[in-house]
């Protein structure tokens, strides 16, 4: 019995026999990483944490979810954190959708949320965008009584275009009770100032919303891998 790799739907194969360039320099944008080192505060932070290496954290991250709940106005006991964002989606969609169950994306959504929901054998369905961009209507559309998660980034990834506050309080208020929707604000904090904040309140409006967030993009910490929900 071999067993199934969550990768073979992806066809990555067909994808990496295509046509290469040759004896050019080659850039690798391909994760986004942000082209500057931490701060040196940061950077120091990081050296004084080292020190203690030799322990086991805390596995709740009491810490980092204080510092995060004083600096964006939420409640520590409504935060998780996790080895990057990339963690805490997998989590999620181990935590509400089994194989057979559906997980709904956007036609061009971030590769990761195929990804994942490959890794728990759940069917993927992709809902049509509109110029490259998410289209709420249709994602609402395409919801059936087997969907159990849908997977949102805003700003998208890799498409850069986002949909607005209000869009998104709509399809949050058109999304039954039994479907989760998890909106990765990997990107928020290149939007408007006020965006991210607008969506933390969106969480205090909808029960079956999650926010998903990291400090691997503005915060330039990718090979850190802390991400919070």
């Amino acid at each position: 019995m071999r067993p199934k790799s969550y990768l073979d739907p992806m066809q990555l194969r067909g994808r990496i026999n295509r046509p290469q360039p040759m004896g050019l320099p080659v850039i690798n944008v391909g994760f986004n990483e942000l082209p500057y080192p931490p701060l040196p505060s940061v950077g120091a932070a990081m050296e004084r944490a080292s020190s203690a290496a030799q322990n086991y954290g805390t596995p709740h991250c009491d810490a980092l979810r204080d510092g995060l709940a004083e600096l964006h106005g939420l409640h520590p006991d409504h935060i998780i954190c996790g080895n990057g964002s990339e963690e805490l989606l997998d989590v999620i969609a181990r935590c509400f959708a089994r194989p057979g169950d559906e997980i709904l994306i956007s036609e061009f959504g971030y590769i990761q949320f195929a990804l994942t929901t490959h890794r728990v054998g759940a069917q993927l369905v992709k809902a049509p965008e509109k110029d490259f961009t998410t289209d709420p209507d249709a994602l609402a559309a395409a919801i059936t009584p087997k969907t159990r998660v849908v997977f949102l980034a805003n700003p998208n990834n890799p498409t850069g275009t986002m949909v607005s506050i209000g869009a998104l309080e709509k399809l949050c208020s058109s999304i039954p009770e039994h479907v989760v929707i998890v909106l990765d604000l990997a990107y928020g904090e290149f939007a408007a100032p006020e965006y991210c904040a607008q969506v933390h309140q969106l969480v205090g409006r909808h029960e079956n919303l999650i926010v998903t967030r990291t400090f691997s993009k503005a915060y330039g910490l990718a090979g850190a891998r802390v991400g919070w929900a």
